[in-house]
């Protein structure tokens, strides 16, 4: 049950013809190109439209190869699995069947009768949406690039599982990258983090050092003129007395 589901769900993401992916990123596919043909901003689109054909190839190379992994070749439990892991219980095992079943016929029943777009033309009131023709090309490239995706994972975790060393040690500064994370981590800390931290720092050093020293010193002002000799509050009426004489001779 895992496995069929699990396939089910892996070829609808990476896009196989008539499964709920494919549609939505031919969809994609031919906005972006019918953008990319237009006068305006036509080079902008142009290249967000390679960018979303190469993110294609990719998800569909690194959902089956996390389903080659799992399921096809050596057995490869990990400890905290025990000796062989269990299939779904029935809890479990229902829910899956349910996604697996919606992303085999759902793409169908919605992608070529429109049924969604009608339902948000109707509902949400895009009129301006325009409807868009099968476009027979961009469905053939997005067919290429789904059975290039999945070709490139069975060849390499498959059919020559030593391919990706090789290709590692070959692609060794690009696989270091890779294994980082493109160092999106590094970069992130050294624009935004170490910046606002160091800001953080110096607006509390700023809150210690300057304004605490400001407020503290107009209380200090009161506390000496309480030490001053002559003490006008000193609660006694003939002194509060002599201080309004006093007041009233020099006005």
């Amino acid at each position: 049950i895992t496995h069929w589901t699990f396939l089910c769900g892996a070829a609808a993401l990476a896009g196989v013809p008539l499964l709920a992916g494919f549609w939505s990123k031919d969809e994609i596919f031919a906005v972006l190109y019918n953008a990319s043909q237009a006068g305006t901003h036509g080079g902008v689109f142009l290249a967000v439209f390679v960018i979303a054909v190469f993110s294609a190839l990719l998800t569909a190379f690194y959902t089956f190869r996390a389903y080659f992994k799992t399921f096809w070749g050596a057995e490869r439990f990990p400890e905290e699995a025990g000796h062989h892991p269990h299939e779904a219980p029935p809890v479990m095992a229902w829910p899956l069947r349910l996604l697996a079943v919606c992303a085999v016929f759902i793409g169908a029943l919605v992608g070529p009768t429109a049924l969604f777009g009608g339902y948000l033309h109707h509902t949400v009131g895009l009129a301006a949406v325009e409807e868009h023709g099968l476009a027979v090309g961009l469905m053939l490239l997005s067919v290429a690039v789904v059975a290039i995706g999945i070709g490139l994972a069975w060849l390499m975790y498959v059919r020559s599982p030593q391919l990706p060393e090789q290709v590692a040690s070959a692609l060794r500064p690009l696989y270091v990258a890779s294994l980082n994370k493109f160092y999106f981590d590094e970069i992130f800390w050294a624009i935004l983090v170490a910046p606002l931290r160091g800001l953080a720092w110096l607006s509390s050093w700023f809150d210690r050092s300057v304004i605490d020293s400001i407020v503290d010193g107009a209380a200090l002002v009161p506390r000496w003129l309480s030490g001053v000799p002559l003490r006008l509050q000193s609660g006694r009426l003939p002194s509060y007395a002599l201080a309004m004489w006093t007041g009233l001779l020099v006005c």
